[in-house]
């Protein structure tokens, strides 16, 4: 990619005063409100206009780091020192957070730095905090964390030069920061035993405020005596908070060695090994940092990105993936990550090689799959520095210290990156941060074939064309009959629900949690599984909704008087919201029909969706396409279900396995001329 930088030293120094050499490491910080979108690094603030349709406009203004922070809190450039920017757009309030470390000249002192702006605007007032005054230390990467009712930050305090990190976590009633009055607080720290902390960004509704650390690096602290993830979970409203502790298990961490570049010059030095990046959303956490790698057949060490996901309840933290992303002969360094609402992980960093220069790229992780090999958002154009970027004894030059990754609140499948790379092939001494282009979040790779699944009210499981058999109930006593199906994300499982709500898992499917054991005023007609497969909705005839896992609830029609009863529920793309169907077609309904409906089926972008009756007529809506019906067709059997493998086609299902195909949804096979137990009454693809 060819493009110009969007922020680089070139045009930093004329702002900050100073050459190239000593603008360094840019600190990288980016994120994106309704209508600007703002990126901060260790020289300047630059602001850009931001819009749905126009995801990067025009430039609004572009001022040094010490004019846009001390023209807040009222301090002259030059009489103070300001470092490690960090930055976000929160959601949930409307509000943009920044902060820095800042030492005053005058005072001697060292404080964090905190402003909150008044408005969903950057370019207007702000509150400002000043945090935590104190002479005779030294912090570092002070962080941004926040929840529903809480800011958190986190830090590290050194008492001198060789004195080891101490851990610092500043819990702020979030209220107090909007309304801009003195802050309510709660101070943890600092403790030597908990180095390096960074305080966890929630995308979802919260009142626990997470903080993280890496407690799995011997050379640095495992105070469990063991390779563990330190999981501080800070609950109550400031000053009164508490702090409970989880440490699940993880792989040992190493420091990795200093970057590669091309043509001989100097390593790139990538630091400890602390975390850089987390974010937590619908009980999914997810933390990224710098780690030491070997990847086959390369034997040598490399830095390499270090990812954990875990999932976090009220009983404890859960690891589900421990992970290292990189590339054999390869340097990655200095990762920043985020999600999608439907749980999609985008991480952002640099890489570099003996052969390529320090560029920025992307790994992926759709839901249900596994991270691919990375994508080249800006190549590195040239090796970065020489002799004269190296401070004295030391033979790797300084990067980073971080990257950024974003989302867009227009749009929250829309999410944007920042990191640094090498911007100039002649001037050594000039990094950059590219433009950000905005990262379309992955999808989930569709099945080299196409395939559906039948279940009978048994239980009994009928699979055609790529969809697998994971086991039925088809031999087991039954309290109740099953009344419908629902597939993972992966394909590799699929959950039966009773009419009692008795949950039956198989494959990759897990077990959340049933209405079983409950007394229901209506019975289970259906159910819908969250994007992350790890959450389901069941819903019963008068609209109640039962929500297990990550499954949130967002309303029901159970305390409403219904012309007819539910028969049908869809989940949006997103997994916060989803479709409910009445037997007369209600959502909205508006049309007479000749036989009840009986299944829905939505859109991929989850902008329309389809209801099919029983005698097979469809009824379309938003950008769902028409393919065709059996409306008018003699049906042996009513239709009692549907399913769709993409925008472009549809399956309808009789209770006897009959097979209607339509559009670009082959037929595969059917129970139409077999002998069934019993009726068959659902599907899904």
């Amino acid at each position: 990619m060819a493009t110009a930088p969007l922020v680089d030293c070139a045009t930093e120094s004329p702002l900050v005063g100073f050459p190239c050499n000593q603008d360094t490491p840019p600190d990288t910080q980016y994120a994106v409100g309704p209508t600007a979108a703002v990126e901060m690094t260790n020289g300047s603030v630059s602001m850009w206009a931001h819009s749905d349709q126009t995801p990067f406009g025009s430039l609004i203004s572009r001022v040094s780091e010490e004019s846009f922070f001390g023209s807040i809190f009222g301090a002259a450039p030059g009489s103070f020192v300001f470092t490690d920017p960090n930055l976000l757009y929160d959601s949930a309030s409307g509000r943009w957070f920044a902060s820095g470390l800042v030492f005053d000249n005058a005072s001697q002192q060292e404080f964090v730095l905190l402003i909150v702006s008044q408005t969903s605007d950057p370019t207007g007032t702000w509150n400002k905090f000043q945090l935590n005054p104190k002479a005779g230390v030294l912090r570092d990467q002070e962080k941004i964390g926040v929840s529903d009712d809480k800011v958190a930050l986190s830090w590290d305090e050194f008492t001198s030069a060789t004195s080891p990190p101490a851990g610092v976590v500043l819990v702020i009633r979030k209220s107090d920061l909007l309304a801009g009055t003195a802050p309510a607080s709660f101070l943890f720290g600092p403790d030597a035993s908990r180095p390096f902390p960074l305080a966890v960004r929630s995308l979802s509704p919260t009142t626990t405020q997470l903080v993280v650390y890496n407690n799995a690096d011997p050379q640095v602290t495992e105070n469990k005596g063991a390779p563990t993830l330190g999981v501080m979970e800070f609950t109550g409203t400031p000053p009164n908070v508490s702090m409970v502790e989880f440490d699940p298990a993880i792989q040992g961490r190493a420091m990795g060695p200093a970057a590669s570049q091309p043509g001989g010059a100097p390593g790139i030095q990538t630091n400890e090994d602390r975390l850089l990046s987390a974010s937590w959303q619908n009980g999914t956490l997810w933390v990224a940092g710098n780690a030491g790698c070997t990847f086959p057949p390369d034997t040598t060490d490399h830095s390499c990105l270090g990812l954990v996901q875990a999932t976090t309840s009220a009983s404890g933290v859960v690891v589900t993936q421990d992970t290292a992303l990189g590339q054999p002969g390869v340097d990655s360094y200095f990762p920043a990550l985020t999600m999608d609402p439907s749980g999609d992980v985008v991480v952002v960093a640099t890489e570099s090689s003996s052969s390529s220069p320090a560029s920025v790229v992307t790994f992926a992780e759709p839901v249900g799959a596994s991270f691919g090999p990375p994508s080249v958002i800006q190549a590195g154009l040239g090796h970065y520095c020489n002799s004269s970027c190296l401070a004295p004894g030391e033979t790797a030059v300084r990067w980073g210290d971080y990257s950024a990754a974003a989302v867009d609140p227009l749009n929250p499948a829309r999410l944007f990156v920042a990191g640094e790379y090498d911007a100039s092939a002649t001037d050594q001494l000039d990094w950059g941060t590219p433009p950000p282009t905005p990262t379309p979040t992955p999808t989930p790779t569709p099945p080299a074939s196409p395939g559906y699944w039948f279940v009978a009210s048994d239980g009994g499981i009928f699979s055609f064309g790529s969809a697998g058999f994971f086991g039925s109930t088809e031999a087991t006593p039954l309290n109740q009959p099953i009344v419908a199906m629902a597939v993972t994300p992966t394909r590799n499982g699929y959950w039966l629900v009773a009419r009692d709500g008795g949950i039956f898992s198989f494959g990759d499917a897990p077990f959340l949690g049933s209405t079983g054991a409950i007394h229901l005023n209506q019975p289970i007609v259906a159910m819908a599984t969250t994007p992350s497969g790890r959450g389901y909705w069941l819903v019963a005839a008068d609209g109640g909704i039962f929500g297990f896992g990550d499954a949130g609830f967002f309303g029901s029609t159970g305390g409403s008087h219904l012309n007819q009863p539910i028969v049908g529920m869809a989940s949006t793309p997103t997994g916060q919201g989803y479709w409910l169907v009445a037997r007369d077609g209600g959502i909205f309904s508006c049309t007479h029909l000749n036989q009840p409906i009986v299944g829905v089926s939505t859109t991929p972008t989850g902008h329309g969706y389809r209801f099919v009756a029983a005698d097979g007529g469809m009824f379309t809506f938003g950008d769902a396409g028409f393919f065709g019906s059996a409306g008018g067709s003699h049906l042996n059997q009513p239709i009692v279900g549907m399913a769709a493998p993409d925008a472009g086609g549809y399956w309808l299902v009789a209770a006897d396995g009959g097979i209607f195909s339509f559009g670009d949804a082959g037929f595969l096979g059917s129970t139409g001329g077999t002998h069934l137990n019993r009726p068959i009454v659902g599907m899904t693809g």
